[in-house]
């Protein structure tokens, strides 16, 4: 399986609004962790669990974490910045 490639980036956003709509105006970041099965798989997301990355990761699955709450603090940091 490959890196996280801007394709890869374009497929956890799409998956972020369909599974979480208005996420990103939300006011209550969360951890999220997106899994995919395979390449060629569909990816989805879930709440962020170690009890669950570890497992996935070890199964070879392609795993992303996806903290909002950092994602949004650096971008609070680049405004201010």
């Amino acid at each position: 399986m490959g890196g996280f490639t801007f394709e890869v980036a374009r497929e956890v956003l799409k998956t972020l609004k369909e599974q979480y709509p208005g996420v990103l105006s939300d006011r209550e970041p969360k951890r999220l962790i997106f899994v995919k099965e395979s390449q060629e798989g569909a990816g989805k997301l879930i709440e962020f669990d170690v009890e669950k990355v570890v497992p996935a990761w070890a199964e070879g699955k392609f795993v992303v974490p996806v903290w909002l709450d950092v994602i949004y603090g650096r971008s609070r940091e680049r405004v201010r910045g």
